[in-house]
């Protein structure tokens, strides 16, 4: 399980980046919660995608918005 609430921009040399992702193979509430915090994630840093690996999280999971909203 996934602590959205401790979530926050990882940065490089963190081994998740360099890391390969896994699979997403459970579609449930906490994915959603992920991927909801993801997005305010993004949207707080003004960008327009957000990998699951840059918020610390080893899933390929990416959020994107072309306005960013």
């Amino acid at each position: 399980m996934i602590d959205v609430d401790l979530l926050k921009l990882v940065y490089y040399p963190a081994d998740v980046l360099t890391q390969r992702a896994e699979d997403v193979t459970v579609f449930d509430d906490n994915l959603r919660a992920l991927v909801e915090k993801m997005r305010q994630i993004m949207v707080e840093h003004k960008g327009i995608g957000l990998a699951a690996p840059q918020v610390g999280v080893g899933l390929r999971v990416f959020v994107a918005s072309v306005d960013g909203t």
